[in-house]
C-alpha cells in the first residue's frame, strides 16, 4: 500500500523545471585556429594552436572569468635561420560583454549580441625553441587582448547548451630565448571553439 501511494504521488509530481538562461553559465571548451608571429621579420611566421578552457560567466552576460591551457606551434626561418617554436600558455582571461542587458530579450539574435565579449589578460608561455640542432626552453610573463562572439546551437533555455564561438586574441609576451633571432614571440590568434554551458541561476 505504501509502496502504490509512493508510485502515484511519483506519477503525479511534476517533473523541475530546466534552469533558464539568464547569462548565468558554467562552462568548458575547446578551442583552436590559426596564429600569426607578431615580428613581421619572420619568415612563415603561420603556425597552430589549440586548447582547453573553463569559463564562469556572471548573470545577464555581466561579464566571464576564464581560465585556459593552450599549445601552440609556429615553424618559421629568421635571418636565415630556420627554427621551430613551441608553446605552452596557462592562462587568465576577464571579459566583459558591452551589450549584456541584450540577454533579457531571451531570443537567438539576443543571445548572440549579448554574448559579444572584450577580453583582456594574463599568462605563463612556455616557449621551447629548437634552432641549429639545439633545444632551449623558458616560461616568460604575457598579456593578452582581444574580442569574441558566441552563439548557441541548443536551447539555452533547457539548462544545459552547446556554444559556437569566434574570437580574436592579441598576445604580447617577450622573451630572450633566442634573441638573435626575435625577442618578440608574441602572435595573433583567431580561435574557433566548442563550449558546452550549464545554466546556474
Amino acid at each position: 500500500m505504501i509502496g502504490l501511494t509512493l508510485a502515484l504521488l511519483a506519477a503525479t509530481t511534476p517533473a523541475p523545471e530546466p534552469v533558464r538562461f539568464t547569462g548565468a553559465t558554467w562552462a568548458i571548451s575547446a578551442f583552436g585556429g590559426p596564429v600569426i608571429l607578431n615580428d613581421d621579420r619572420v619568415e612563415g611566421r603561420l603556425g597552430f594552436a589549440a586548447g582547453l578552457s573553463g569559463r564562469y560567466t556572471w548573470a545577464l552576460f555581466l561579464a566571464d572569468l576564464e581560465l585556459g591551457y593552450s599549445v601552440s606551434r609556429v615553424a618559421g626561418t629568421a635571418s636565415g635561420v630556420a627554427f621551430d617554436l613551441n608553446r605552452h600558455g596557462l592562462s587568465a582571461t576577464f571579459s566583459l560583454h558591452p551589450f549584456f542587458l541584450r540577454a533579457l530579450g531571451n531570443r537567438w539574435i539576443d543571445y548572440l549580441q549579448g554574448a559579444f565579449h572584450l577580453d583582456v589578460g594574463i599568462s605563463l608561455e612556455v616557449s621551447s625553441v629548437s634552432l641549429l640542432g639545439d633545444r632551449r626552453s623558458r616560461g616568460d610573463p604575457a598579456w593578452h587582448w582581444g574580442a569574441g562572439l558566441d552563439f548557441p546551437v541548443t536551447d539555452p533555455n533547457a539548462g544545459r547548451s552547446l556554444w559556437l564561438g569566434v574570437r580574436f586574441r592579441q598576445i604580447r609576451v617577450s622573451s630572450d630565448i633566442v634573441r638573435a633571432l626575435t625577442t618578440d614571440l608574441g602572435d595573433y590568434q583567431i580561435l574557433l571553439s566548442l563550449a558546452y554551458r550549464w545554466n546556474w541561476k
